[in-house]
């Protein structure tokens, strides 16, 4: 995917965390969900971001199993086009002539 305008997209770490729980559902509709929903972005040419608060409250679950899932999902971002983790974002005025939008967007 080559992006010449990047928009870029920052889900609610709740919203996060439904998209990688379809991910790796059992369920294969919850799972094609999750397929669609990135297909979708990386179409379009959005980034999703996901920052440091992200991997933290990502990793505060109760359940060490979908902590692990989670984190698994974060670092199989190289292999997402639409996935960046912990950009290194320049100025605001480096963004002068492109559009960038951050909104919150539920998968479903």
């Amino acid at each position: 995917m080559t992006v010449e305008r990047p928009r870029l997209l920052v889900l609610d770490t709740s919203q996060l965390s439904s998209l990688i729980r379809d991910a790796y559902s059992a369920d294969r509709i919850a799972r094609q969900r999750a397929v669609t929903f990135e297909g979708r972005l990386s179409d379009a040419g959005i980034l999703m971001l996901i920052f440091s608060h992200h991997i933290d409250e990502l990793l505060q679950h109760q359940n060490d199993a979908t902590a692990a899932r989670r984190m698994d999902y974060i670092a199989l971002a190289q292999k997402r086009p639409t996935l960046v983790a912990d950009p290194v974002i320049p100025p605001s005025d480096a963004f002068q002539e492109r559009t960038v939008a951050c909104i919150a967007l539920d998968h479903r």
